[in-house]
């Protein structure tokens, strides 16, 4: 990410979710640009994905409802990224922790964006928020189908609304199905792959679902391009390619890519209840007002993906 070493270079972020699959991420392309790096961490939080860059960000081990006492030397040019959530895992039906990390635990933050003065809240959604559709637009209604993408969409209301009545200058931003290194291993894609290495058949569920695939190092330069461009003030973006995959092609993808190994048998896990039958955004408006847009297709983003768990992945106790 040439574009980015001469801007991220003495800027500072303050994330949340920084231990998760997104927020790792887009730490590690922080400090690979010499960005100073705040990382709000619960104590609970594992950092193995960070584990190579541990001495180059600080942690303020806390709750949400405590970032308040985290003191900042130069808010004015501090950007807060919010990738905090709770229920990633479509089979998690806590709704009482979602409730408190996907919106009170926003709020929180927003509190503290407002009483530290912070340059920027941006805050990371998900394309749960809208519900099935295809083509979706930002402008599209929010018809979440699960508890997890209700409170996240809950999460962009009281962003938008509390932003805009104390004056705080915020985007937020919608990926959709993203995939790549470091990915937790019950995830579609790391289960495919690790099961492919294994040479062990691949159990999936009808296959039909449909999902906008798109690959963490283009998610993550669209994040920085974001949080670095003042056109992103205010306004509510997808982060994804516009291209429609079944779950089953993915995984077909994945097998041929590793040479034809394993067989997919379909069918042979259940269906999530209320999960998203179809799903696919459209990329324009990040394009016209960010000039952003996906680099990887599917292939190219599988072959990188296939390439790090055969090098790094399998070597990391997650996913062994």
């Amino acid at each position: 990410m040439k574009e980015f070493e001469k801007k991220l270079a003495g800027c500072t972020f303050i994330v949340t979710g920084a231990t998760g699959f997104l927020g790792s991420a887009f730490v590690r392309t922080l400090l690979e640009h010499q960005a100073h790096v705040i990382v709000i961490s619960r104590r609970s939080s594992d950092h193995w994905r960070l584990n190579k860059y541990r001495d180059k960000y600080l942690v303020f081990t806390t709750e949400l409802r405590d970032i308040c006492d985290l003191h900042i030397d130069k808010p004015g040019q501090t950007i807060l990224v919010h990738f905090s959530a709770s229920g990633v895992n479509q089979r998690d039906d806590d709704v009482e922790r979602m409730v408190q990390t996907n919106i009170v635990g926003t709020y929180h933050v927003l509190n503290f964006a407002n009483e530290k003065k912070l340059k920027r809240v941006v805050l990371i959604g998900t394309s749960g928020e809208y519900g099935s559709g295809y083509g979706l637009t930002e402008t599209a209604p929010l018809q979440p189908t699960s508890d997890y993408g209700a409170t996240r969409a809950s999460a962009t209301l009281i962003t938008k609304s509390y932003c805009e009545r104390r004056g705080i200058d915020y985007t937020i931003l919608r990926p959709f199905a993203v995939y790549g290194p470091y990915e937790a291993p019950y995830r579609l894609i790391p289960y495919a792959i690790t099961q492919a290495m294994k040479g062990h058949t691949i159990n999936i569920s009808s296959g039909q679902q449909t999902r906008d695939y798109i690959y963490i190092d283009d998610v993550t330069r669209g994040i920085i391009t974001a949080c670095l461009s003042d056109k992103a003030s205010g306004k509510i973006f997808n982060i994804c390619t516009g291209v429609e995959t079944t779950v089953k092609q993915a995984v077909s993808h994945v097998v041929s890519i590793m040479g034809d190994r394993v067989d997919i048998k379909t069918g042979a896990i259940d269906n999530i209840p209320g999960e998203m039958w179809r799903t696919t955004g459209n990329p324009e408006y990040a394009y016209d007002v960010l000039n952003w847009k996906a680099k990887y297709s599917l292939e190219e983003g599988l072959i990188e993906t296939i390439n790090w768990f055969e090098t790094v992945g399998l070597k990391l106790k997650n996913y062994t």
